[in-house]
């Protein structure tokens, strides 16, 4: 598939989400009174959801995103100071920060490692949050004239007036955070990115309706139903795909295999001499060589099905095929990877940046090649191990005949 087709992909879900909630916000008055009495409480829960999950999966984006998001919910409300009571210059003010600070942590959660929530980039986080809260109550409380002049400067020389309320500054951060971050989506298509892009927009649509009933709710709720999805796939991810390749692995093959039924042919694929490979050049280079062969036979074409099978081989499924139609296929695959040429990095480069500068050194150049057996249900392999193990065979007889072919 390709990537921006993938990429529109990804986008589809939080798209859908957002469109039912708006669809519910804009039909709030044909609902049930009981509906509309739990829509306010539908956040809180949702959160408390959320970060009970990131908890339990040590996920601490998702945590720290569900604990502001309570924290914000509840400001927003006038829960966490009830004898206040906020008027209109000072909600302006507080959505106007909510639209510089949420897509500011946003985009920095895109471009930072999961760490885990007890660990010292965890807490690192946390201090990180309650500083932006006490900040932020400090600036709505005190009203200084040089921080408003900031955050209320005219930036462009026209006026939004449909966004109303909304410093210019904090509309150009949400912006920009959300073009960096949907650029980092075209390279690096992650689940994380997927649901940021959905939350963002989220917040701003949470920001325009302010003024509607129960938009802050719907949309706050929206937020956190994105983040359990989120959840949900990455550890769906870790479960059945392999880390390495980003392929599925040997898990996700082993449920494939329980449901195949009708015909269907396995492929088994070896990478030639890699043993050899990886003492010469290194296991960092190796694991760019399983990777490039990774996207290879994820680009099988013919209807196949790419697993990581363990160490340097991999398994292709092709369903509802028989082994005249896979054939050409394979081929097609192996004369892809065998001409597929990468860089090898010199082992005297220096990792850093040096002022002298060297003579520049031919860059080394090589290739890979692979083995292929195949086989097909049929006489006299009627079961899944069956077809696996006569695959295996084949694949000894690619070997045997001097590898970088294929053998049925």
């Amino acid at each position: 598939m390709h990537k921006n087709t993938k990429t529109l992909l990804s986008l589809s879900l939080p798209g859908v989400l957002l469109i039912l909630a708006y669809l519910d916000l804009i039909k709030i008055n044909s609902m049930s009174p009981l509906l509309i009495g739990m829509i306010p409480f539908l956040p809180y829960l949702l959160l408390l959801i959320t970060g009970v999950l990131a908890y339990r999966f040590n996920q601490s984006k998702i945590f720290y995103l569900a604990l502001a998001f309570i924290f914000i919910q509840l400001t927003t409300e006038a829960i966490i100071y009830p004898r206040h009571h906020y008027d209109g210059a000072q909600l302006d003010l507080i959505y106007s920060l909510i639209g510089l600070l949420v897509p500011f942590n946003i985009f920095i959660y895109c471009f930072v490692k999961e760490r885990g929530i007890f660990s010292r980039w965890g807490f690192v986080k946390l201090f990180f949050m309650i500083g932006q809260f006490l900040g932020a109550a400090w600036i709505v409380s005190s009203a200084q004239p040089a921080i408003l002049n900031i955050l209320n400067a005219q930036l462009f020389p026209w006026t939004f007036h449909f966004l109303h309320g909304i410093a210019q500054l904090s509309l150009l951060v949400f912006c920009l955070c959300i073009i960096a971050i949907l650029l980092h989506l075209r390279f690096n298509n992650s689940y994380f990115n997927t649901i940021a892009i959905g939350i963002l927009f989220s917040v701003a649509l949470l920001i325009y309706f302010r003024n509607m009933p129960l938009a802050g709710p719907i949309f706050m709720s929206s937020a956190g139903l994105l983040m359990i999805i989120y959840i949900i796939q990455n550890s769906h991810s870790m479960a059945y795909l392999d880390e390495l390749t980003e392929i599925p692995g040997r898990r996700a093959l082993r449920e494939e295999m329980m449901k195949l039924s009708g015909n269907y042919v396995v492929a088994m694929v070896d990478i030639d001499f890699f043993k050899k490979f990886n003492d010469k050049y290194g296991h960092d280079v190796g694991d760019e060589v399983l990777r490039m062969v990774a996207s290879k036979l994820d680009q099988v074409t013919g209807g196949g099905k790419a697993f990581r099978y363990g160490g340097e081989e991999f398994v292709i499924i092709f369903y509802a095929k028989k082994m005249t139609d896979v054939l050409p296929h394979l081929e097609k695959l192996r004369e892809n990877i065998a001409h597929a040429e990468f860089s090898i990095r010199g082992q005297d480069r220096p990792k850093k940046k040096t002022e002298k500068i060297k003579p520049a050194r031919p860059v080394k150049k090589t290739s890979v090649t692979v083995s292929i057996g195949a086989a097909e249900k049929g006489h006299p392999h009627g079961k899944v191990q069956e077809v696996l193990k006569a695959a295996d065979k084949a694949l000894y007889r690619a070997k045997k005949n001097g590898r970088n072919r294929v053998c049925k």
